[in-house]
């Protein structure tokens, strides 16, 4: 897992609270660059956010909160819906599968697994794990 777009974006997040968006954008289109992801100045991430290959493809919606010990892995998109004001919420300790989808007013509880390929519309409690599309609770 690498945290190397995680480092590249706290220091991007850094300008963005000094109110230097210049410099913040300039960095996070490194970001882009560099790894293939984006993953804006303004997203909110917890401590030790790590992505699989990188980052490849993923796409961060500039409003997300991530909590901490999130493992986000290739492809995946966590954005909002068409007419809805309110973008997903990702708990702690939760792992991201390749190519899933989190979309709209989501939030996902601490400890969830979502499954490759899933595409979340509703919220989840804290331990789930979903997969499906859309995404259904698989566990008891």
């Amino acid at each position: 897992m690498s945290k190397l777009p995680y480092f590249i974006y706290l220091i991007a997040r850094g300008f963005h609270r000094l109110h230097l968006n210049p410099i913040a954008y300039f960095i996070v289109f490194f970001n882009r660059i560099l790894f293939g992801l984006y993953l804006p100045a303004e997203a909110r991430l917890g401590k030790n956010v790590r992505f699989g290959y990188g980052g490849s493809g993923v796409v961060l919606h500039k409003d997300c909160i991530i909590g901490d010990n999130v493992i986000i892995g290739p492809g995946v998109v966590i954005g909002g819906k068409s007419g809805i004001v309110e973008v997903p919420i990702v708990g702690d300790n939760c792992f991201l599968a390749a190519g899933c989808k989190i979309l709209g007013p989501v939030i996902l509880g601490n400890n969830v697994v979502v499954g490759a390929n899933a595409v979340v519309v509703n919220s989840f409690g804290d331990g789930t794990v979903v997969a499906g599309m859309p995404a259904k609770r698989i566990t008891k």
